[in-house]
């Protein structure tokens, strides 16, 4: 009798493995193929991001192989509000706004636009990108001391990248600037020719993005 219900409970055990392991199958299966490429998309989201490459203008010289006109790079400060968390949005666009001595409601309204990519600041030194950078790890920091539990950072590591952006020089300054021309600033820097050589060549000069 006593061994008949100890086959009971082993039987009873080994049925309920089974039904364990049928589960675990069964939710593997779900993440590995019906919800594989949901998961991939989310992961790749989180862990790479497309910036556009910035072309740098073409020089311009004289007869002699002499410069007339230049291009630099110079750094501009981009973010990606979808990367942060709403509830942290207030006290970082306040901590920004100091760092980078713009009123609080500019920066505010670009950490809180949900369409695409925000400028956040053109033309920055490159000490300034250092230190907003180290603010957003700061808050990294902060709130993981803090125990919090969510399930992705509450500034994503790409949350804010830089974009270097042609900035026009001309080493002889006003030398033939009327034959040479001007650049105007667009998306990309100084890198809209007007007038003289930079507008008629403009087209050239400018070069593809990338």
């Amino acid at each position: 009798m006593k061994d008949k219900r100890s086959l009971r409970i082993i039987t009873a055990l080994q049925l309920g493995l089974i039904a364990v392991a049928g589960i675990v199958l069964l939710r593997l299966r779900e993440l590995q193929f019906e919800r594989a490429e949901h998961y991939w998309r989310h992961a790749k989201a989180r862990q790479e991001y497309t910036i556009k490459k910035i072309p740098s203008r073409g020089k311009i010289y004289d007869r002699n192989g002499r410069e007339l006109a230049v291009t630099d790079f110079v750094p501009s400060l981009y973010v990606s509000p979808s990367k942060i968390a709403e509830e942290i949005k207030r006290d970082l666009a306040a901590d920004l706004a100091k760092e980078l001595q713009l009123d609080f409601d500019t920066v505010y309204t670009r950490l809180t636009r949900s369409r695409g990519d925000q400028v956040l600041q053109r033309r920055v030194s490159r000490e300034t990108v250092e230190r907003v950078l180290l603010l957003a790890q700061v808050y990294r920091n902060s709130l993981r001391k803090k125990g919090d539990k969510r399930t992705s950072e509450p500034i994503a590591r790409n949350a804010f990248y830089v974009l270097e952006e042609n900035k026009r020089l001309y080493p002889h300054e006003d030398l033939a600037s009327h034959i040479i021309g001007y650049t105007q600033l667009d998306d990309t820097g100084d890198n809209t020719g007007v007038a003289g050589i930079e507008g008629w060549y403009n087209r050239d000069l400018r070069g593809q993005m990338g």
